[in-house]
């Protein structure tokens, strides 16, 4: 299961797959779910937009380098060791998979960081900040700032920098949310490690909806 989880499986139904594919006898994967959120190693996430009694919800390790440590890392066992090119076994299979790994490790940052600098950053603090996802759309981190703005994330995880093809991506996905729908102020989030596009600059600079959160602002938070 913790494996299973740390290769994307989120779901209930995912992870009752899992177990059943690895257990030679068919067994309930409730009692494991339930015993690794008691012990602090799972997390249970629901979107900002559901209902009171939706039991719509994502379940994922709550230690994203745990993530990737039972993903990639664990499965080689001692073969990382024995290897006589140990550097080229891990650029094959490890190395390919750290670039998608840093959207579950940074939407950590981004909660951080607003909760911790959204009141100086834009004005307010937050109400709730968390996950939305639904059809045609999946923000890793959403929020409700106390003045009534809404901020929409889109975490960019590639190894060049972010442009404006990620604002449109991230506009598209806001055009399918109902959640924030007809709020005056729609903050959208940049998010990237790996710096920004001149030609994002310039309409970030233009608009003051549109916010670009860079490694110093993670960092800071």
């Amino acid at each position: 299961m913790l494996r299973a989880l740390a290769r994307g499986a989120q779901s209930r139904r995912e992870l009752s797959k899992a177990v059943d594919r690895a257990s030679t006898s068919r067994s309930a994967s409730g009692p494991y779910l339930r015993r690794l959120m008691e012990l602090g190693l799972v997390s249970h996430r629901r979107p900002l937009d559901a209902a009171p009694r939706s039991r719509k919800s994502r379940y994922r390790l709550t230690d994203p380098h745990e993530a990737l440590w039972w993903a990639w890392i664990h499965p080689l066992g001692a073969r990382i060791r024995t290897d006589a090119h140990p550097e080229a076994l891990w650029a094959r299979t490890v190395g390919p998979r750290i670039q998608g790994h840093q959207v579950a490790t940074l939407s950590s940052a981004v909660e951080a960081f607003l909760r911790n600098s959204a009141s100086d950053r834009f004005g307010a603090p937050p109400r709730e900040v968390g996950p939305l996802w639904g059809d045609g759309y999946d923000f890793p981190v959403a929020a409700t700032l106390r003045n009534g703005a809404v901020c929409y994330a889109h975490i960019h995880a590639g190894t060049s920098a972010a442009g404006l093809a990620e604002l449109a991506r991230l506009e598209d996905q806001m055009r399918e949310v109902r959640y924030g729908f007809g709020r005056q102020a729609r903050l959208r989030l940049l998010v990237s490690l790996t710096g920004f596009q001149d030609g994002l600059r310039r309409e970030a600079a233009r608009s003051p909806l549109i916010q670009l959160i860079g490694a110093a602002e993670l960092a800071g938070s």
